[in-house]
């Protein structure tokens, strides 16, 4: 786990949306922009969420600070294969970061 910067927020995000939902879009935005103040962000993929690690947006997330968890469940269902930089993850997960953040935004 990363520490805490004075003055800056834990924000987490869960989406379950496919790479071409809307979400995705609204995700990549306010991930970058609250990175961008020097926030933590923490992303939790499920459904067909999981599908996002296939691609080079989630990848660059991580580059830029952001660490993302993915619901093995839901990515073992998908064949969705671990990713360097990406914690594969449960449940568990999603509670502690919800539990640990100062805002969380579920995007659908």
């Amino acid at each position: 786990m990363r520490e805490k910067r004075e003055g800056a927020a834990q924000i987490s995000f869960m989406l379950m949306g496919s790479p071409e939902s809307g979400s995705t879009q609204s995700l990549v935005r306010l991930t970058e922009a609250a990175l961008g103040q020097g926030h933590r962000v923490r992303i939790f993929l499920m459904c067909d969420g999981v599908y996002q690690v296939m691609l080079p947006t989630i990848n660059n997330l991580v580059a830029q600070g952001a660490e993302v968890v993915v619901c093995a469940h839901n990515a073992e269902q998908r064949g969705v294969a671990k990713q360097d930089g990406v914690l594969f993850g449960g449940q568990f997960d999603l509670a502690t970061m919800v539990a640990e953040s100062d805002a969380y935004l579920a995007l659908i």
